[in-house]
C-alpha cells in the first residue's frame, strides 16, 4: 500500500510540474507579447491598421491585446486561476489565428504581427504548430483544477 501511495504521489507531482512549465510558457509569451506591442506601438499600429483596415479601430484593438495579456500573465501567477488563464488564453489564441489567416487569405498582411519587431513570423505552418502547441498549454492549465481537487484530496 505503501509503495501504490508513494508511487501515486510521484506521478501527481509530475503532473504538477508539467502544469507548471506550462504556465509559465504562456506567461512568457503573453508578457512578451505586450512588451513588444508597447515597445514597437508605431509598428504594432500600423501592423493592425493594415488587418483591419481603420486607424482609431487599430488603436482600441492594440490596447485590448496588451490588457488581455497583460491580465493572462497575472493571472498565471494564482494557481487557483489557472483553470480561467488556460481558458481565456487558448480562446485568445484560436481568435487570434482565425483573424490572422483571414488577413493572410485577404492579402492585407503576410508576418504574423504578435511580437513586434521582435519576431517577424510568415504566417504558415510555423505560425499553426506555435499556436497549436500554446492552446495546448492552456488546456493543459485548465486541467489543472481537476488534478488539484480530485487526485491530490484522493491521496491525503
Amino acid at each position: 500500500i505503501k509503495y501504490t501511495y508513494h508511487k501515486e504521489l510521484m506521478k501527481l507531482e509530475l503532473k504538477k510540474k508539467i502544469i507548471s512549465i506550462a504556465a509559465y510558457i504562456l506567461c512568457g509569451t503573453f508578457c512578451l507579447s505586450a512588451v513588444t506591442k508597447i515597445v514597437w506601438w508605431p509598428d504594432t499600429i500600423l501592423s493592425l491598421e493594415k488587418l483591419l483596415g481603420n486607424g482609431t479601430t487599430a488603436i482600441f484593438v492594440a490596447i485590448l491585446l496588451i490588457i488581455i495579456e497583460i491580465t493572462i500573465t497575472v493571472t498565471i501567477f494564482k494557481p487557483h486561476y489557472w483553470k480561467f488563464t488556460g481558458v481565456f488564453s487558448a480562446v485568445i489564441l484560436i481568435l487570434f489565428t482565425v483573424v490572422v489567416f483571414w488577413g493572410r487569405m485577404e492579402g492585407r498582411i503576410t508576418d504574423c504581427p504578435c511580437f513586434g519587431n521582435l519576431f517577424g513570423a510568415e504566417i504558415g505552418k510555423i505560425l499553426v504548430i506555435r499556436n497549436l502547441f500554446l492552446i495546448s498549454l492552456g488546456v493543459i492549465m485548465f486541467n489543472s483544477n481537476k488534478l488539484r481537487t480530485e487526485k491530490y484530496t484522493k491521496l491525503l
